[in-house]
């Protein structure tokens, strides 16, 4: 603020000097008004350039891009091993029991598909029934669509906060989207929607 006092008493002397103009009063007796009018132009300039310089280029918030990019492999892998756990037998047996499967059947079908969940794509191929799928395939696929939501309901939030998660809050607040797309597998094509910033 001083520096600014400074800078306009300057200017207001050197243009006195370029006028002849008599000498004003001090920069202090003279009131608020006087001081803002007395302001030279070029004086302004100067200063709008250096706020300018000042404030630097705008910066946009962006979410950390890390916190999501292995959500759904993480999420397909804890839900498959959740599956062919002893956790899940309760769980399992009614659901065997209505499709007439075994449960050795549905742990090595699961165990196999386990090694290629590597992103939506191949998560999205363990849960969505297609019409290249046998019945058997289709059936395994069912029971494990029941037993994802089984574990997003009641066990995920134990496996976010105990497990080796890194973003925990991320994968909490993506619960329940991941729920939803179990549940209409033939629309999960993403996971987190881009934002675009709208130009002022």
């Amino acid at each position: 603020m001083r520096f600014l006092k400074n800078k306009i008493m300057r200017a207001a002397e050197a243009q006195q000097k370029r006028t002849g103009a008599e000498p004003s009063l001090k920069l202090e007796d003279q009131p608020a008004e006087l001081v803002k009018v007395s302001i030279p132009i070029e004086v302004k300039s100067n200063l709008t350039k250096q706020k300018g310089k000042a404030k630097g280029p705008a910066v946009k918030k962006r979410r950390n891009p890390s916190s999501t990019k292995n959500l759904v492999i993480n999420y397909g892998k804890a839900i498959a091993s959740f599956a062919v756990s002893d956790l899940a037998i309760p769980y399992l047996e009614p659901f065997l029991e209505a499709e007439n499967v075994s449960l050795q059947e549905f742990i090595s079908f699961i165990n196999q598909s386990k090694k290629n969940i590597g992103g939506i794509k191949s998560f999205k191929y363990l849960i969505l029934t297609t019409e290249a799928d046998s019945e058997l395939v289709a059936t395994y696929k069912k029971i494990f669509r029941d037993i994802a939501a089984v574990f997003i309901n009641y066990f995920s939030v134990n496996w976010i906060l105990h497990g080796k998660v890194t973003h925990k809050k991320t994968y909490l607040f993506y619960r329940f989207k991941m729920l939803r797309r179990i549940q209409d597998p033939e629309n999960f094509t993403y996971m987190k929607q881009r934002v675009y910033n709208k130009k002022k």
